[in-house]
């Protein structure tokens, strides 16, 4: 009994090690200049040097909990030389959305490179899908509405029902 406890233990701190490593590469990745020229609207951002830099706006978005936003940056900086919301606000717009694409590329990439964290059976990933469709309520709004069933279409039923469709995919070894 005490062999398995000290190996689930050694497997416990392998584990952790395993997930600090990915954490340091991603930090690592964000702090690279790369990482800003992909992420910055313009080459024109982030060049000077602000209460809320580059890396640390993206710090404290991944951070974000659930307090209003003007909270989690008091808290953020510990209340000492804090930026304003607008501020928070503005930089924000200065990134473009592939930035958080290539931060969750990059984070299931090292994921699924470091040993051991990912279980496998018989060698292999073991996952299951499931696909839903959704009805997509109307606006109210008839611009909107045809700009929906423009971009997902109309079911073919006689409701003519606009209609999306979602997929989840599940890990199935725990």
């Amino acid at each position: 009994m005490r062999r398995k406890s000290k190996a689930n233990k050694k497997n416990r701190v392998s584990k952790k090690k395993e997930i600090e490593n990915i954490l340091f590469k991603l930090s690592t990745h964000i702090r690279s200049d790369n990482f800003l020229d992909i992420s910055r609207e313009s080459e024109k951002d982030f060049t000077r040097t602000r209460k809320l830099p580059f890396t640390e706006l993206i710090k404290f978005i991944l951070n974000f909990r659930t307090k209003s936003t003007q909270a989690e940056l008091n808290i953020f900086y510990n209340n000492i030389n804090t930026p304003k919301k607008c501020a928070f606000f503005k930089a924000r717009t200065k990134l473009k959305a592939a930035t958080f694409l290539d931060i969750l590329e990059t984070m299931v990439s090292y994921f699924y490179k470091a040993e051991g964290l990912v279980k496998k059976w018989k060698g292999f990933r073991l996952i299951a899908g499931d696909m839903s469709s959704f009805i997509i309520p109307s606006t109210g709004s008839e611009i909107i509405d045809k700009e929906l069933i423009s971009y997902f279409g109309l079911a073919k039923s006689k409701k003519k029902q606009k209609l999306s469709r979602g997929t989840d995919i599940f890990y199935m070894i725990r």
